[in-house]
């Protein structure tokens, strides 16, 4: 998937995270994303950039 398209896909799920009002569903539902994209969905989540503490780091 081009950078573009997958930046649309991940714009609209965050979208659709966003509308849940139930703050345990939405961390499920956020939670869900992170994983999906860490196990393949997203190529900078892969190299090591995603959000946290080692973020952006390599060893």
């Amino acid at each position: 998937m081009g950078m573009h398209a997958h930046m649309e896909k991940h714009h609209a799920e965050i979208q659709r995270i966003m509308k849940i009002r139930d703050f345990k569903k939405r961390q499920g539902a956020m939670n869900e994303h992170m994983k999906a994209m860490k196990e393949g969905d997203c190529p900078m989540m892969k190299d090591g950039m995603g959000m946290g503490p080692a973020s952006g780091t390599k060893k």
